[in-house]
């Protein structure tokens, strides 16, 4: 519903806004009533009318605008920033950060995917994120920075990377955005700059901990590892309980052939599922 508002106006549509995203994401879309959302403000129902033509409208309205808060949070991120490597990395982390910020509309996000009335919005969210990821990536490859490949297969690799560890490591396990950022950079540049091998172990270890440096068992059983030409993300889902670990500048060793894991640098303990 387009409507010309006033300063005032347009701060009650917001109050209107933020108060039910958390109690969407408190109760659900379905339990929640336009009845709630007006007596939780104090307001009467012609007020919320005057706003939004339906709870649906106002469903949806929060997702544009949340999409859109991204958006700027990221184009705040890069701004007079030249190096697209430097761009994508600090898209990434603005990403990770907003998502830290804005539990509830990441819940919201998740029962939009779900919903036929909501779905599409959520898919072009997701398309112009792509695309302005495309630009970067594109941009990267003409200066030599990255792979020459296909560059929506790479911005789509870094969107399902970014959201899915997001979702696992921020949302379900709480780890701080910024820990998660260091991590998802790490294992996205390792996979797509120029003149870099696929020099990532994922390696099961029970007992080691976030930020710790461990001393990794020579002996590992080859299958843990990622072997020559193997993109790490290729073995992620058959290492559920694994610990990915990036080792600085050295052509990939299998672990299972004994080489002395101190020799080795290990620039990141990023990501494991010890809680």
């Amino acid at each position: 519903m387009d409507r010309q508002l006033t300063p005032r106006g347009a701060q009650r549509r917001q109050q209107i806004i933020t108060f039910a995203t958390a109690r969407f994401a408190a109760n659900g879309y379905h339990p929640t009533s336009v009845d709630e959302i007006v007596g939780g403000l104090g307001v009467g129902k012609g007020v919320f009318y005057w706003y939004f033509s339906s709870k649906d409208e106002l469903f949806s309205e929060i997702l544009r605008t949340a999409q859109r808060s991204l958006r700027t949070a990221q184009n705040d991120a890069i701004r007079s920033v030249s190096d697209p490597v430097r761009r994508i990395e600090l898209g990434i982390r603005a990403s990770l950060e907003w998502s830290e910020r804005n539990r509830d509309v990441y819940t919201l996000f998740q029962f939009a995917s779900t919903d036929d009335r909501f779905a599409h919005l959520v898919s072009r969210g997701e398309e112009i994120a792509v695309r302005n990821a495309m630009h970067h990536v594109n941009e990267a490859i003409s200066l030599g920075q990255v792979k020459d490949t296909d560059p929506e297969v790479v911005a789509h690799a870094i969107l399902g990377v970014t959201t899915h560890l997001a979702r696992e490591f921020i949302h379900k396990r709480g780890r701080p955005a910024s820990e998660v950022a260091d991590s998802t950079v790490a294992f996205v540049l390792d996979g797509i700059l120029a003149g870099t091998s696929n020099n990532a172990s994922l390696i099961p270890n029970p007992d080691v901990k976030p930020g710790d440096n461990p001393d990794v068992n020579p002996d590992v059983s080859p299958e843990w590892s990622v072997q020559p030409g193997e993109h790490p993300a290729q073995v992620a889902d058959r290492l559920p309980d694994a610990l990915l670990i990036f080792d600085e500048g050295e052509p990939h060793v299998p672990l299972a052939t004994g080489a002395e894991p101190h020799a080795r640098r290990h620039r990141h303990i990023c990501l494991t599922n010890q809680q």
